[in-house]
């Protein structure tokens, strides 16, 4: 199954798409990312947040959720299920696409293809990121239990999947631009 999924976004990551996809990507680091941030530090001040971080223990997010205030942490679980949708969608469209043109660009064998199911794995651990803090912050002034940890790992997840996301389609870069100067 996931062998068919990967062929089907190898498939339809075309150029359009890509550019699509782009758009959309930069359209949120230079407009909406910036918007949202500021938001957050109104809401949740300047202190560090669950999806900042790059791990946290249960006592560290419970401290976080002490730290926003009720205001605070209802505008986080609110910005999870909003925002928070929208920005991994947007990331997920860029990396998947570009992965998928950018294998399809170095004629990737179909064995190497799947790498473009990367993103995905991204996409899945910050939706399990978001719904695990966000109820870590709903039940508040109860202890994060078994929330915190699954908060965190997939927090961790998360980012080492989007750096090799980043890293795979850098590297795909590197061969494509060698392959040019080559012919």
């Amino acid at each position: 199954m996931l062998v068919r999924l990967s062929a089907w976004l190898y498939r339809h990551s075309t150029v359009p798409l890509l550019v699509v996809s782009i758009l959309v990507f930069a359209l949120f680091l230079l407009v909406v990312l910036p918007r949202e941030a500021q938001r957050s530090q109104q809401f949740l001040g300047s202190g560090p947040t669950p999806d900042t971080s790059f791990s946290y223990t249960s006592l560290e997010l419970y401290s976080m959720a002490a730290d926003f205030g009720a205001e605070g942490r209802a505008y986080y679980i609110r910005s999870r299920f909003t925002f928070d949708l929208a920005w991994p969608a947007a990331y997920w469209l860029f990396l998947t696409v570009s992965m998928s043109a950018a294998l399809r660009a170095v004629q990737s064998p179909a064995a190497l293809r799947p790498v473009n199911l990367l993103p995905t794995a991204s996409l899945a651990f910050d939706l399990v990121e978001n719904t695990a803090a966000s109820m870590a912050m709903a039940r508040f002034p109860e202890e994060p239990g078994i929330f915190g940890p699954v908060a965190s790992l997939s927090t961790s997840l998360k980012w080492v999947s989007i750096a090799a996301c980043f890293a795979a389609l850098s590297m795909l870069a590197v061969i494509y631009v060698l392959r040019r100067l080559r012919s």
